[in-house]
This record gives C-alpha cells, structure tokens and sequence, in this order.
C-alpha cells in the first residue's frame, strides 16, 4: 500500500510540473516583452522575440500590383496563338498498342492467352474480351492471339 501511495505522490508531483512549464511557456511571450528582451533585426524592419519568433511590426512596401486589389482581366497582356492549319496525315499506319504474348493455355473449348503490355503488367484475356488499351481479343489461336485496335484486326505472334 505505501508503495501505491508513494507512486501516487510522485505522479501527482509530476503533473503539476508539467502543468507549471506549460504555463510558464504560454505566458512567457508577455513576460519577454515586459522586460524588453526584443531583438530588433533593422535590416527587415522587424522585430523578434529570442524564443518564440513573434513578428512585430510589418509594412508594406509597394512593387508593383498589390495583391488585395482586385483582379482586372484587362491588365492582362494578351497573347495570340496561331491556330493548326494542318493536321496530321491519314497516310499513317495505324499500329497495334505494344503487347506481347506471354502464354496461351490451350482447349478447345476455352482457350485463354496471358497476354503482356508495354508497362510491365499482364492479363489474362479470351475471345471478346475488352483489354485495358482499349483493344478487344477476336481469336485466342495455339500460336497467335488475333486483336481488333480501333477497329482493325491486327495478330500477335507468339
């Protein structure tokens, strides 16, 4: 029981310190100034407390636009673009997004093809699956896979 007792005095003691040092941190600023204890830095024009960074008096040096004034739209500088007067040729080849074929478990009924991208990630895809390119699986065959990418049908060899 003293034991228990003891321990009870002791946090209690404790406590109370801790609450003297919060206390003593709280109103420590009001004391500091009290007691003119002020680091006047000339150079900003402001001024510091030694512990506690508390700001003393600002001023506001104009350059320029201030940012409390609305904001005019017509202040603005106003930059023209040219338009594109071209735009790409159609003769270009459409190509298949970059994949490649990593696997096909082969039945007749459901064959199933592991079929990997251009970023490192894989997929396991049967015919009329949507894959996450945008392509859509149209055969799983034993060697090939055959894709519909934006509506032509490309084959990826195994």
């Amino acid at each position: 029981m003293n034991f228990r007792r003891g321990l009870v005095i002791v946090l209690v003691c404790g406590a109370i310190g801790l609450y003297a040092w919060d206390a003593l941190l709280i109103f420590r600023p009001s004391i500091i100034r009290e007691k003119n204890i002020v680091i006047s830095l000339q150079k900003n024009n402001h001024a510091y407390s030694s512990t506690f960074l508390v700001p003393g008096k600002v001023r506001f040096i104009e350059q320029g636009r201030s940012p409390f004034l609305a904001f005019a739209a017509d202040a603005l500088p106003v930059t023209v673009k040219k338009a594109m007067s071209k735009q790409k040729p159609a003769t270009e080849a459409l190509k298949p997004p970059p994949m490649s074929i990593n696997g096909i478990m082969w039945s007749d009924k459901n064959p199933i093809a592991v079929i990997a991208f251009g970023d490192g990630s894989s997929t396991l895809a049967k015919k009329g699956d949507v894959l996450s390119n945008g392509a859509t699986i149209s055969v799983v065959e034993k060697s090939r896979v055959g894709i519909i990418f934006q509506g032509k049908p490309f084959w990826i060899e195994k």
